[in-house]
């Protein structure tokens, strides 16, 4: 199974190799696609962090919000299954956790569950995880964890499949939802509601987000986007968003929660869209769509609103909300594929365009920080990266041979 995650973006620890002698230069765009010859050194590895073993297939590293612990998630072959990799038992989801002070593994009874998703506390102290039970797709654990105590708080059953899982910014409730939304009281456990989605057959929740605030939350159902009251914890079925089918999503909100950004890409047609919605009037503020990718670049991708809200990233293109008739601009003249992007500090780590260079950029003043070999002869090898919170750490993940296996790696970024 593939473990979903739903708090802080997402990825996995590789083998990073950078030269050792190298003084610091900036390298405004365009730059050319051959390395520069002088870019110092902007990564260093994490020493007390120990190299993780190659795995078939790391799913996600996530940083807890306090930067203290590492949630690696990797998906192994279940016992029998080895040949029948279409079958949706044929993968058993494992959660890893390390104390990123000290490198020691820590709740490692999660390693031996089969853990379907899991999300961070917002003060980084707790995890709260969903555990299918045997080999059912319609039961399932939730379980509350104290990080550092290594506790078990409490542990609940329910039948239903929940494959996401959100805590609300003060830390006080969690969200579940697939086909139905549980609402939890965090401390406790205790089921505060629970609200059953009426849905279409095999579509269910994509995503979902708390605002800012915490006063709301969106959520995805491919077909249209539900507004949750997370004070009432109803739904009111006329502040339902427009939707669409068979589709590719993301959602975020501005920084005061007045906005709502939707990213969407029809896979039928291939037609790209991108909405932003005033989320108090419910209405509709700027839409753009198009077959081509040129008016939308890359739907579907994260979305991303700058620290004052005025403007919004989609992969490495810009648009100024505030502006009626503003257009999407491309941060750099040539295609770069985004790996991860530090808003706090506005560093982006990408592929650069032939494909064989790691980058990491300045995106607020376009300058190239440093930029490494990326692949080994035969296949590309930096598959991705991610910051954490604050931006001071990358976690990089790589493929050590054309078989599919990798490693992975954390660095402090200077």
């Amino acid at each position: 199974m593939n473990i979903k995650n739903v708090s802080c973006s997402v990825i996995a620890f590789l083998l990073l190799t950078v030269g050792t002698s190298c003084s610091p230069v900036n390298v405004k765009r365009p730059v050319s696609p051959s390395p520069p010859e002088t870019i110092h050194s902007f990564l260093t590895p994490v020493t007390v962090l120990p190299q993780l073993p190659a795995s078939d297939g790391y799913q996600d590293i996530v940083f807890s919000p306090d930067n203290k612990t590492l949630a690696i998630s990797t998906d192994e072959t279940r016992p029998g299954y080895e040949n029948k990799y279409d079958d949706p038992l044929a993968y058993i989801g494992r959660l890893r956790l390390r104390d990123l002070q000290t490198g020691k593994r820590i709740l490692t009874e999660l390693s031996k569950d089969d853990v379907e998703a899991f999300c961070f506390s917002p003060d980084g102290q707790h995890i709260a995880t969903e555990l299918q039970e045997g080999l059912s797709t319609e039961k399932s654990k939730m379980q509350f964890w104290d990080i550092r105590s290594g506790k078990l708080l409490w542990s609940k059953s329910i039948n239903a499949g929940q494959q996401l899982i959100q805590f609300s910014p003060d830390g006080n409730y969690i969200v579940s939802a697939e086909y139905s939304v549980f609402i939890w009281q965090a401390k406790t456990g205790k089921i505060l509601h629970n609200l059953y989605l009426y849905v279409s057959e095999g579509e269910g929740v994509d995503a979902m987000k708390f605002s800012p605030k915490g006063d709301l939350v969106a959520i995805d159902l491919g077909e249209r986007i539900l507004s949750l009251d997370a004070k009432s914890w109803r739904i009111d079925p006329r502040n339902a968003l427009k939707g669409g089918v068979n589709l590719t999503r993301s959602l975020a909100f501005s920084p005061d929660g007045k906005l709502l950004a939707v990213s969407l890409f029809y896979s039928e047609a291939g037609i790209s869209s991108l909405w932003v919605w005033d989320v108090t009037k419910r209405k509709l503020l700027r839409s753009y769509t198009d077959d081509d990718w040129s008016v939308v670049p890359y739907a579907g991708r994260p979305l991303y609103f700058t620290a004052d809200g005025k403007l919004l990233l989609i992969d490495l293109y810009t648009l100024a909300v505030n502006k009626p008739h503003s257009k999407f601009q491309p941060i750099f003249k040539s295609d770069r594929e985004l790996m991860d992007l530090s808003i706090k500090r506005m560093l982006a780590v990408t592929k650069s365009p032939d494909g064989n260079w790691v980058e990491i950029w300045d995106v607020k003043h376009k300058i190239l920080k440093q930029k490494w070999k990326s692949s080994f002869p035969g296949f590309p090898n930096y598959d991705r990266a991610v910051f954490c919170p604050d931006g001071s750490m990358l976690a990089t993940i790589r493929k050590v041979n054309d078989n599919g296996r990798e490693v992975a790696q954390l660095w402090h970024v200077q």
